[in-house]
């Protein structure tokens, strides 16, 4: 029988939505726990390339309040005593933070169940089932 290895890495997604503090709170105290890095990235559903100015105007501000957002996550994380590095990313939110995982090779993500409302999740699916399905890395869903 191996041993487990220890968690060094742990990469937190992040929209500000209820499920998602719990699982900032919950990557957080893991991190804290395991003296691991912690990431906490925000993806602004947006696509990467852009096509005309009102495309960009309206670009510049949802990336503008997804850092917003990621300054109001500092505050929480900060207040838990733990040190974080902050991402912000454009794209497919899903893909976005996979790819991250990988990247970074962190040791676990960390995803609350349900981000997005009732609509956005019925049109676009939901995005910690679409981590979960597409990620080599192991996957902690938080409720």
């Amino acid at each position: 029988m191996s041993q487990l290895e220890p968690v060094k890495k742990i990469l937190v997604a992040y929209d500000g939505s209820e499920p998602a503090v719990k699982a900032l709170l919950h990557g957080a105290r893991i991190a804290k726990l395991c003296n691991a890095k912690l990431y906490v990235i925000h993806v602004v559903p947006l696509p990467e390339d852009y096509i005309s100015l009102y495309e960009h105007e309206f670009a510049s501000k949802a990336l503008l309040e997804g850092q917003k957002l990621l300054e109001r996550c500092k505050e929480i994380v900060k207040a838990l005593g733990v040190e974080a590095e902050y991402i912000l990313e454009k794209g497919d939110p899903a893909r976005k933070i996979v790819e991250t995982a990988e990247r970074l090779d962190v040791d676990y993500i960390v995803i609350g169940h349900r981000g997005m409302g009732k609509w956005e999740r019925i049109l676009l699916g939901s995005v910690c089932e679409r981590v979960v399905i597409s990620s080599t890395k192991p996957v902690i869903v938080v409720r």
